[in-house]
């Protein structure tokens, strides 16, 4: 089925879903459903069937806000207004794990561009805030088969010419024998990795996804 989300001027510039069923256009929920004016919306739909909606937010001084349609309302998805500044450039995608993500232009990193996730709880930052070179334009979101984000975006930073980053945990590996009792965890990590009963001279090695070496 198809759906589309817009920016509704009968509903004073708030956002209306509706979808095709076969036969007509009907409205998902009520039209009109968010709590003020919004723009820039960016619509995905969970592997479950929902409907999710991100957009910037004009009733939370126009930081992010996503909400969802549980199949009887729209509610909001974590803390309304999540980003830490005013955000645009929205594109909303679903990683192969199911978790919705967030990229944007982020006006509280330097107009650059940054990307988060909802994990059921609360919205966590992936990697650094405002990781482009420069300020961002047309911010585009993928996921590779094995999970990784792919982000495009138009980079102020390099003469307004396309860029495209990635995002890879990093992962540890070990230098032991097969008798060693070393306990390692988690792997892959990201930032903070706990190592138990490691000897004294033992070697420790981190790479990322890739195996490239980052430390010794």
């Amino acid at each position: 089925m198809p759906y589309v989300a817009y920016q509704d001027e009968a509903n004073p510039y708030k956002a209306t879903v509706m979808k095709f069923d076969g036969t007509a256009w009907v409205n998902v929920g009520p039209a009109g459903f968010t709590p003020g004016n919004i723009s820039d919306l960016s619509l995905a739909i969970s592997s479950s069937g929902e409907p999710y909606l991100a957009f910037t937010d004009v009733a939370n001084s126009y930081k992010v806000s996503m909400m969802k349609f549980d199949g009887t309302n729209w509610v909001q998805v974590g803390t309304a207004g999540f980003s830490d500044g005013q955000g645009d450039n929205i594109s909303l995608v679903f990683s192969p794990a199911g978790e919705p993500h967030v990229a944007f232009r982020d006006a509280a990193n330097g107009v650059k561009t940054t990307l988060m996730k909802f994990d059921g709880t609360a919205w966590l930052n992936i990697g650094t805030e405002g990781f482009s070179a420069g300020n961002s334009l047309n911010t585009s979101l993928a996921f590779s088969s094995t999970g990784e984000p792919y982000v495009a975006y138009v980079d102020g930073g390099n003469g307004n010419k396309a860029t495209v980053m990635r995002f890879s945990d990093f992962g540890l590996t070990i230098n032991e024998s097969s008798e060693s009792d070393v306990v390692l965890y988690p792997n892959p990590a990201n930032e903070i990795a706990v190592i138990q009963n490691i000897e004294i001279g033992s070697t420790i090695q981190i790479t990322d996804l890739e195996w490239k070496i980052g430390l010794c």
